[in-house]
């Protein structure tokens, strides 16, 4: 794919997340339904890093032979949370 492509779908992207309309927004509740989490979008984000950057983020004493266990495990807790804010945020939508 070429940078004029990846441009253009980048303007897309931008351009239809500026149109949405917001509104005004309790960011803990809206109508008694929980919204997505900053504290676990944070969490979500720091635990993709230490399975991107292993040993430099997150648990730095990873072996050889612990790696696979530590990327598994990471990877299964993030698909969980991940799920959760994406049904919170899903339902705030609708």
């Amino acid at each position: 794919m070429d940078s004029k492509n990846i441009n253009s779908i980048l303007s897309a992207v931008v351009d239809a997340l500026c149109a949405a309309d917001h509104g005004e927004i309790d960011w803990e509740k809206e109508g008694g339904r929980l919204l997505p989490s900053r504290e676990q979008v944070i969490e979500i984000i720091e635990a993709l890093r230490s399975v991107l950057f292993p040993g430099y983020f997150g648990i730095s004493e990873l072996s050889n032979s612990s790696i696979r266990f530590h990327v598994g495990a990471t990877l299964d807790r993030v698909m969980r949370l991940f799920e959760e804010q994406i049904k919170r945020g899903l339902c705030f939508t609708c």
